[in-house]
């Protein structure tokens, strides 16, 4: 993983990351160049995760200047605008398809398309991550919605199209994945309310003056002591880890206990980076 990667918003770093986890398990040792095709991943930023991989980006939006923040180098190289409920390659094209926080963005009469897609291009595998239906993660994003727009007097394109769409429900995933017997593994991640937490802290710091670089600094921090161990409670994202060949079946079996153990404590020194935000909070408050 990239140094740069650490800057990244702590929601796309947490799901960017599990899926380097992942990769790690289902392609195991001295491995070739896993080929990636990267559905939804505008911001190329799972490029920062595996650099040493192939991923291919497959996005409906032109390519951004960076990814995410300029710290964060963009990867132009394989970048192609298409749409995830059709896309533009053979079947089998790729040994891992992924979709990150995307399924949300598709209008729920071709979601089924969608995921079709992303089955017919592997050859191998496929990572389904993002916020799924509950009625505790729908008020969520209503709260925040509404602390955006009467709190910080902003409206966030991306949550109201999470509204307006209507988060997939699970039930969906898995009624397309057993239509096409399909084994498939979950790990739920992202505590629901850390994410409504650092969500809301986020974005205040955000709009006061000079407030970027603490919003940085709180991303780092999260990015360095918690995502890892993001996985437990009621969670916000689902990850569905799909076998799309019969001979990756055996890998799914161990899946979620080698990337999702779990019990796992901050270590001695673990608290450190929170120093850093502290520096970051004090100068702030100063000014």
């Amino acid at each position: 993983m990239s140094k740069a990667a650490l800057a990244a918003p702590f929601d796309a770093y947490e799901r960017h990351h599990l899926t380097a986890r992942i990769v790690g398990h289902l392609f195991p040792g001295d491995r070739p160049s896993v080929h990636i095709l990267d559905v939804g991943g505008h911001s190329s930023l799972l490029k920062q995760f595996l650099p040493n991989d192939r991923t291919v980006v497959a996005d409906v939006e032109p390519p951004p200047p960076y990814a995410y923040r300029q710290e964060i180098p963009f990867r132009p190289d394989a970048y192609v605008q298409a749409s995830g409920s059709a896309l533009p390659f053979k079947d089998g094209s790729f040994d891992l398809v992924v979709a990150h926080d995307t399924l949300e963005h598709v209008p729920d009469e071709t979601r089924r398309d969608f995921i079709r897609e992303l089955v017919r291009t592997s050859r191998g595998y496929v990572v389904v991550n993002g916020p799924i239906y509950r009625p505790e993660t729908d008020r969520a994003e209503r709260r925040l919605e509404t602390f955006w727009r009467l709190g910080l007097g902003v409206e966030n394109p991306a949550l109201m199209e999470h509204l307006e769409n209507q988060l997939p429900r699970r039930e969906l995933i898995q009624e397309v994945l057993e239509e096409a017997d399909l084994p498939f593994a979950t790990i739920p991640n992202g505590n629901l309310l850390i994410w409504l937490t650092m969500m809301g802290l986020k974005f205040y710091f955000e709009i006061l003056p000079d407030g970027a670089a603490v919003h940085e600094s709180l991303d780092r921090s999260f990015n360095s002591l918690v995502a890892d161990r993001d996985l437990g409670g009621v969670c916000y994202r689902e990850a569905f880890v799909v076998a799309a060949a019969p001979e990756g079946r055996p890998r799914l079996s161990g899946l979620r206990r080698a990337v999702a153990p779990g019990g796992e404590e901050l270590k001695a020194g673990g608290t450190r980076p929170l120093f850093a935000l502290m520096d970051v909070l004090q100068s702030h408050s100063h000014r």
